[in-house]
């Protein structure tokens, strides 16, 4: 089966099977939810409500928001180290096949 060495046929196989693991494993990291927490001055917004501003103007001006929880952080080194073996693969790709000779061509 020389075909199969100068094809490369399973080098491109692993590299296509990296690129889709790598796009599924993204979009269902960027998917991930993030929480904002926020923290309301209670005086303030009980004063802007008693004038009558509209609940969601008083909001963002008596509300501030002070952490966000977001992606937890063993997702974000799954992320990194599933991208860092792209260079692997890639190396793997790159360094497959039949290594021609001169008296070849």
């Amino acid at each position: 089966m020389p075909w199969v060495d100068r094809y490369r046929v399973f080098p491109r196989i692993v590299l296509i099977l990296y690129i889709l693991a790598v796009g599924l494993t993204l979009e269902w990291y960027i998917d991930f939810d993030i929480k904002y927490q926020s923290l309301c001055n209670a005086p303030t917004l009980e004063i802007l409500l008693d004038r009558g501003v509209p609940i969601k103007d008083a909001e963002r001006i008596a509300c501030t928001v002070v952490s966000a929880v977001g992606r937890p952080n063993g997702y974000t080194a799954l992320m990194s180290v599933l991208v860092g073996a792209g260079a692997g693969i890639f190396g793997f790709y790159v360094t497959s096949g039949v290594a021609t000779r001169k008296e070849d061509k």
